[in-house]
């Protein structure tokens, strides 16, 4: 089942950590949201070139320079070796964890990561908010992933910055 929409909440507005990003991080944010290469897993295709050809003046170096301030401000993680992008709270903030259906959907999502980093990263997530809500309907539907290896997001930006594949400053 292919996503056909996306959920804005509203409420990032009132995020002083959002409202602190400069306008193209905003962009890129949102515009890695509304991706057609989102899976239910969180993450979409990293591609910079690509990504800045929906829209005109942009240029790669600045999809990167707004992804190096998105990932230094624990928005997103970039594996580029794999050309992958996990959004960090799209799990918790989209309503996936909320659906038995939407659940079993990440997890047929989580199987095509490629990268290992971003696999161990959301699973990490995932832990946490099974901590913070345990009351959601979806986790029975990624139990199997659950059990998976683990990392948390700082340790995922120091694995990907030690391989070279991060845009860390």
């Amino acid at each position: 089942m292919a996503r056909d929409h996306a959920r804005l909440r509203i409420d990032m507005w009132n995020d002083e950590d959002y409202r602190r990003l400069t306008m193209p991080a905003q962009w890129l944010y949102e515009h890695l949201l509304t991706s057609v290469t989102l899976s239910f897993a969180g993450v979409a295709d990293w591609r910079p070139a690509r990504i800045a050809a929906h829209a005109r003046l942009l240029d790669a170096a600045t999809v990167d320079l707004a992804g190096d301030e998105l990932e230094e401000g624990r928005f997103i993680l970039r594996d580029v070796e794999t050309e992958e992008v996990l959004i960090r709270s799209f799990a918790k903030h989209d309503g996936i964890l909320a659906s038995l259906n939407i659940s079993k959907a990440m997890a047929r999502d989580y199987a095509l990561i490629a990268s290992l980093t971003l696999r161990a990263v959301l699973v990490g997530q995932l832990l946490d908010y099974r901590e913070a809500m345990p009351e959601v309907s979806g986790w029975g539907a990624l139990a199997d992933i659950l059990e998976r290896d683990s990392m948390t997001f700082e340790e995922g930006v120091l694995e990907t910055s030690r391989r070279g594949s991060g845009n860390t400053s």
